[in-house]
């Protein structure tokens, strides 16, 4: 997992410039910064920087709580809101405390500003707030930050490619030799060959990221989907499985895409439907790209794992328990799932998937994060059977469903 850092957003008044950095300090706490703003040396990372606090006050000053955003220089676009993360200082009247911060400037915020053409001279803005408790009093004290990038981003760390599909950050390093540049490029091949076929499967695009982010770095086992981090979602892949191709990314690949597209529209599905859908319409896409073969073997893995969960007679498919199991359990509760989606389409016709998503969208449909597995579960079998007019309900009871359990 990729760590978050800090704030939210709001209106800096009566606002006093030192330096570049804006400070924004009360009657009672003052605060003051070091050094004036930060260097970032890579496309994102980590800056050293210490907020000073003076205690003006005859009370004891707490901490509660610290926020963050990333602003681009003209003010046009602000990240969404990092934290609140909880804060434990205490300051005592007329002492002064530094706040020793490691402020983390994400690649996908990096990214996204240079993307709008937004990162003008190589410069952003970082907004932190600080909630405190002055007495019975409540506070809060800002410092915006300028964030200054010396090297343009084409010249740092990472290979910037875009397609008509994907925008993909691979990091240099990775990719010195004739032959890995050879294999990345093949590999750019082989996702524009994939896209057209994950939107024929769901029938749609992503309406909030029209392109996919690809992020290609370090050496790892197998690539993920991440999302939303800092407001944007990608896809992670390793940089081995490229340098060294193996005929299994043909699915995995499409399979990542397939959560891409579903989670950036459907976020909060239960875990039967997000697992078992993309799995299934991931393999119905590597299929319709010419990868038959390991569409067929991958299938045959799920159908095995959803009839051991059926032996074994495992009943958590539609709860929210699957977290209490080990890998094999989840491993057969996802081939059960796999499984169900392959008879709805039976039952429903082979346009119900999306015909679902299309009456979902129009309506502005979006599960609750709250509400209980089994209750969502309700939602979708109630919408399954109104597009299709089919009895959906006896289905999921052949596969385990209790209402109201």
């Amino acid at each position: 997992m990729k760590r978050l850092f800090l704030v939210s957003a709001g209106l800096l008044l009566a606002s006093q410039v030192i330096f570049s950095a804006v400070l924004n300090g009360t009657k009672e706490l003052g605060v003051s910064v070091q050094p004036d703003s930060l260097i970032l040396e890579e496309f994102g990372g980590w800056v050293p920087g210490t907020y000073i606090f003076k205690n003006n006050s005859k009370e004891t000053i707490e901490f509660t709580v610290r926020n963050a955003v990333f602003v681009t220089s003209d003010g046009a676009w602000t990240s969404d809101n990092i934290g609140p993360f909880p804060t434990k200082i205490t300051v005592e009247p007329g002492e002064t405390y530094n706040f020793d911060d490691n402020i983390l400037v994400p690649v996908e915020i990096v990214f996204e500003m240079y993307s709008m053409e937004k990162l003008k001279n190589g410069e952003c803005k970082f907004i932190q707030k600080f909630n405190y408790l002055c007495g019975d009093k409540e506070g809060t004290v800002s410092v915006k930050w300028d964030v200054k990038m010396p090297t343009s981003p084409e010249k740092m760390q990472y290979l910037i490619t875009n397609t008509p599909d994907y925008t993909i950050l691979a990091v240099k390093s990775n990719f010195t030799t004739p032959e890995s540049r050879e294999n990345l490029a093949k590999f750019i091949t082989f996702t524009e060959k994939i896209y057209p076929q994950i939107v024929k499967a769901f029938g749609y695009m992503p309406s909030k990221e029209k392109k996919a982010f690809l992020r290609i770095e370090n050496w790892e086992m197998f690539p993920y989907f991440v999302g939303p981090f800092n407001g944007q979602s990608f896809i992670y892949i390793p940089a081995n499985l490229i340098i060294y191709p193996t005929e299994w990314m043909n699915i995995a690949f499409p399979r990542e895409l397939a959560n891409y597209f579903f989670y950036s529209e459907f976020p909060n599905a239960p875990f039967w439907m997000a697992r078992g859908l993309t799995c299934y319409l991931a393999g119905k896409a590597c299929a319709g790209a010419g990868y038959d073969k390991i569409a067929q073997e991958e299938a045959a893995k799920y159908t095995y794992g959803g009839n051991q969960y059926a032996v074994k007679g495992k009943k958590y498919l539609f709860t929210d328990q699957w977290e209490i199991y080990n890998a094999g359990d989840s491993a057969m509760g996802i081939g059960r799932a796999y499984q169900l989606m392959g008879e709805i389409e039976k039952l429903c016709g082979s346009d119900i998937f999306t015909k679902l998503f299309a009456k979902w969208k129009q309506d502005g449909f979006k599960f609750s994060q709250k509400m209980p597995a089994i209750e969502k579960t309700a939602l979708i079998i109630d919408a399954l059977a109104k597009i299709s007019g089919r009895d959906v309900l006896a289905l999921f009871t052949k596969f385990g469903y209790q209402p109201g359990k």
